[in-house]
């Protein structure tokens, strides 16, 4: 169970997280001065978290107001806490960045909906 803010925001879904790349960002530099051959580092990237699950939930409605719990927690500044898995592990200050359904709603005993989730933690000057 993925955990933000000490919240199971995505409730009993099974879900997998995984940890985004890690390094200097690199950029050609042709994308700095149109005829530089050769690419180079400009920074490090930020680390970034993404969730892949599906919700599971009893009617409809439940799943529209869970959509709705979800879309509120995507504020403008993103809101900013830790996010924990089922082992334990902690990262803090991450942003809850993106929620985006990966396919069409299921119907059968239970309703479902894939997911992916992306948390970044921003750097800060």
């Amino acid at each position: 169970m993925i955990k933000f803010n000490a919240d199971s925001i995505f409730g009993e879904a099974p879900a997998r997280l995984t940890i985004g790349p890690a390094g200097d960002m690199v950029v050609p530099n042709s994308r700095l001065s149109p005829f530089s051959p050769g690419s180079q580092a400009v920074g490090p990237l930020e680390l970034t978290l993404k969730v892949v699950g599906r919700l599971v939930v009893d009617t409809d409605a439940e799943l529209d107001g869970y959509l709705g719990y979800l879309n509120s927690l995507l504020t403008h500044p993103p809101l900013t806490a830790t996010v924990s898995d089922d082992t334990g592990r902690e990262w803090t200050s991450m942003s809850f960045v993106r929620f985006e359904p990966t396919g069409p709603i299921e119907r059968g005993r239970r309703v479902s909906l894939g997911f992916e989730a992306t948390f970044v933690r921003f750097l800060t000057p």
